[in-house]
């Protein structure tokens, strides 16, 4: 009998749970967001060459300005950055605006992740009708 009560239960919870694929359809970025990429960065041998100063930026908020973009064009935002991320699961972009910030996130849509980890560029480009300065946070 509680084998019985722990399969339904099991069942249950499995199929009440949405996948990957049905979260990707649900997803509805923010009206603004022109466009979101995922580029090759850096290699395994390009990231083992990086010193600590380089290294803190890839899994940080904050901007590397030797190797990250912020460019304000008339009515667009363009945000190029490296980070860490783990292969296998399909990403999208999206953001919010809290006040004067801008939080760019990246929402994984995968039941499972690889251990592999690449130092990828990550692009946003959104548009910015009133040209407005914002303090970025980026996704990681």
């Amino acid at each position: 009998m509680k084998k019985y009560i722990l399969l339904s239960t099991l069942a249950l919870f499995i199929s009440c749970r949405k996948t990957a694929e049905e979260n990707a359809i649900e997803f509805q970025p923010n009206k603004n967001l022109i466009d979101f990429k995922i580029t090759h960065g850096l290699n395994e041998d390009e990231v083992y060459k990086l010193n600590d100063d380089q290294l803190q930026y890839l899994n940080s908020e904050k901007f590397n300005p030797k190797t990250d973009t912020i460019m304000y064009k008339k009515n667009e935002l363009y945000i190029s950055y490296l980070t860490f991320m783990t292969s296998g699961p399909e990403y999208r972009g999206d953001f919010k605006i809290k006040g004067d910030s801008l939080l760019l996130e990246i929402i994984p849509f995968a039941d499972y992740a690889l251990t592999e980890q690449m130092a990828d560029r990550i692009v946003f480009k959104i548009a910015n009708n009133e040209n407005k300065k914002f303090k970025i946070k980026k996704g990681i």
